[in-house]
């Protein structure tokens, strides 16, 4: 279930401004604030199968956006590289002796660090 959490949050984060204000409203309340449906329908004052209905219409729709741009994919095929990347870093940074290649390496690192951060 967290899985799903989080990946509705990365598909959120990429494809949430395609989504109705009241579906945004809803998907950021049940996603990221954790409200339950009950919660949600309480404070909107729809129904429960309405916050339910609403949701689920959100969730397929930044499914469709996926299955059509790709953007979440891409950007997690990224990060994994760039982990990748980091770690075999880390890992030749500890093997090396030269100073001057260390401090190269140590630079090409923290811009892949960088990189994943921004």
């Amino acid at each position: 279930m967290l899985e799903k959490f989080f990946y509705m949050n990365l598909l959120y984060d990429f494809y949430g401004q395609f989504l109705t204000e009241r579906q945004s409203e809803i998907v950021e309340m049940y996603y990221n604030l954790n409200y339950s449906l009950g919660e949600i329908a309480e404070k909107l004052g729809i129904s429960r199968q309405g916050v339910h209905d609403i949701l689920k219409r959100a969730e397929e729709l930044m499914l469709d956006y996926e299955k059509k741009l790709g953007l979440v994919n891409g950007y997690t095929v990224r990060m994994e590289k760039l982990n990748v990347a980091i770690k075999i870093l880390e890992e030749v940074i500890v093997g090396l002796s030269d100073d001057k290649v260390t401090e190269k390496i140590v630079e090409v690192k923290n811009i892949l660090v960088s990189l994943k951060e921004s």
